[in-house]
Order: C-alpha cells, then sequence, then structure tokens
C-alpha cells in the first residue's frame, strides 16, 4: 500500500457562536510544548498552535493568529498566541477555535507534546 500524500490532525476546542461579551477582549493560549523523544516532528511535516475564527454558516475561516510550533526543543518550554476579537471583525454567528495542527507528508513523523494548556481573556488594550 503506498503511504498517503498528507494527512492532517487537528484537535480543538470551539466556542459556537463567539458570546458578545468576548467583543472587545484579547484571548490567549498559552501552553507548554516539547518534540516527541522517537518521533518527534520531522521532514516536510509541520506543526502549529492556532486561534482561529471561523464563519458559522460556510465554515470558511475568517481570521487566524498561530504559533509554529514544528521545531520544538527537547525540554518543556512555554508558548502563547493572542488573538484580539474586535468589533470590526465580527460576523453573525462567527466560530472561536483554539487547538493544535499537524501536517505530516509521505509518513514522515509527526508528534509533539503540549500540556498546562490554558486560555485566558483580558480587555483589549
Amino acid at each position: 500500500m503506498a503511504p498517503f500524500d498528507k494527512v492532517e490532525s487537528v484537535v480543538f476546542q470551539e466556542i459556537n457562536p463567539i458570546p458578545a461579551d468576548l467583543v472587545g477582549k484579547t484571548v490567549t493560549l498559552f501552553f507548554e510544548g516539547k518534540e516527541a523523544p522517537d518521533f518527534a516532528v520531522g521532514g516536510n511535516t509541520t506543526a502549529q498552535a492556532f486561534i482561529k475564527t471561523i464563519n458559522g454558516t460556510s465554515f470558511a475561516q475568517i481570521d487566524i493568529a498561530s504559533v509554529d510550533t514544528t521545531d520544538l526543543p527537547v525540554d518543556w518550554m512555554g508558548y502563547t498566541v493572542s488573538f484580539d476579537i474586535t468589533a470590526d471583525k465580527m460576523e453573525e454567528g462567527q466560530i472561536l477555535q483554539v487547538g493544535f495542527q499537524t501536517i505530516a507528508e509521505q509518513s514522515q513523523p509527526s508528534t509533539n507534546i503540549y500540556d498546562n494548556v490554558r486560555l485566558t481573556e483580558q480587555p483589549t488594550p
């Protein structure tokens, strides 16, 4: 059997729809990450943590903030990604997704380890 050209894995938490009380706030994803001992991301594999908004009807991506997690260190390290939810970016029924994505090619290694994940909100400066 031939290997798949690409395999994408996505793990996320969804807020559907974005509540009005989040408008005017900055949402921040904090997490710790490190490479997996035997199957660390390699080759053409890419990985990221993200916060994004999508249309609640068509599910098309509207906006995204991300941090590249393709080359994580052997030891734990902390990372953050923040996203401003502003009135000018909002559409009725919009969805917020927060999570992690990996895209691997030709059966290449694709494992990162994430822990201590927290999502916080604060007024946008």
